[in-house]
């Protein structure tokens, strides 16, 4: 039984299953360097990898989390991506 979004999905395939498994470890710090990103100012998930220095398959899935969890949500906003597309502009829960 999966413990989402209090552990990263496993998903439904060995190769997900794997991966969630190799990023327990570090789902608490990536979700810490979300928070302190939105603490800053909201942004969309491209740009908290960028402010994160990190990969978005990084900080992506961490957002989600949290928005499962209550402790961020969208604001109304969207901005676009480097690839064009729309993307929810998240902010801290108040």
């Amino acid at each position: 039984m999966s413990k989402y979004p209090y552990e990263p999905a496993k998903g439904k395939t060995d190769t997900s299953a794997a991966a969630a498994l190799k990023m327990a470890p570090l789902r608490q710090g990536l979700e810490r360097e979300v928070y302190n990103a939105l603490a800053v100012r909201p942004m969309a998930n491209f740009e908290i990898a960028q402010f994160c220095h990190r990969n978005p398959l990084s900080t992506k899935p961490r957002a989600s989390e949290m928005r499962a969890r209550r402790l961020i949500q969208d604001s109304g906003h969207r901005r676009k991506n480097p690839w064009g597309n729309s993307e929810i502009v998240w902010q801290l829960t108040p």
